[in-house]
């Protein structure tokens, strides 16, 4: 179910209660738990500095969406009220938005088309602090291309004999599924053309597997007519 605005500013600024792999909790704010990445990374807590061996490597990707989140914060306040606030308080500014947005619904004058463009900003930067907080993961995808024009089964081989796939997929909180080829960059986005794609896999290793078999049905056979010709030789040279 979609977070209507409000919601989103809430999440956003506020602690709220989520579902994390099935179990309800309280959580921080996104922006405070986007803030502490990126004091994580530098080696900051909120008591103080961390241990060296407590640090991680320096989170980019936070101080960038942090840097994207507070620039859009701003110019959604200033873009409402004709103000310019400061961009280092970006749950402030939200916030701010958010009442001038909510005093501009009670007025009537919003019309979907704004509400629906205000819902989709801030699921933009939900889905983007949600995705520095957790970096997607790349899922490798088991066949070969279907692209007729490719057909590639495997990437790259590393230094132990591992192969990577050609075909894979990279989820991201927000956003839809996409499966991509390595090689030819074909995409399969959305429910219909990720069937599409299975369903191809599918084809193809009952096709490998229906070739195996007469495959092996043809040794076999091959393998029967030359015990034959042996034996009949044989045979022969005991009646000689």
């Amino acid at each position: 179910m979609q977070r209507n605005v409000a919601e989103l500013v809430h999440v956003l600024t506020e602690d709220h209660a989520s579902f994390v792999e099935g179990t309800l909790r309280q959580e921080d704010a996104l922006i405070v738990r986007l803030r502490n990445a990126m004091r994580a990374s530098m080696g900051a807590t909120h008591g103080g500095h961390s241990l060296p061996h407590e640090r991680s490597a320096m989170n980019l990707t936070a101080f960038t969406t942090m840097e994207f989140v507070a620039y859009t914060a701003a110019s959604m306040v200033q873009a409402a009220t004709d103000e310019a606030l400061d961009r280092r308080y970006p749950e402030a500014n939200l916030k701010r938005w958010l009442r001038a947005w909510q005093l501009a619904a009670h007025m009537g004058e919003l019309n979907e088309a704004q509400v629906q463009v205000a819902r989709r900003r801030l699921a933009d930067l939900v889905s983007r602090i949600e995705n520095a907080l957790s970096p997607p993961k790349v899922i490798e995808i088991t066949g070969a291309c279907p692209n007729p024009a490719c057909g590639e089964r495997y990437w790259s081989t590393d230094t132990q004999g591992s192969r990577t796939s050609a075909l894979f997929s990279v989820p991201r909180v927000g956003e839809p599924v996409v499966a991509s080829c390595h090689w030819c960059d074909t995409k399969w986005e959305g429910e219909a053309q990720l069937t599409q794609l299975m369903a191809a896999i599918t084809a193809q290793e009952q096709a490998g597997r229906v070739m195996a078999g007469e495959s092996a049905v043809d040794n076999a056979t091959d393998t029967g007519t030359a015990s034959d010709d042996a034996g009949h030789e044989h045979r022969e040279q005991e009646t000689a």
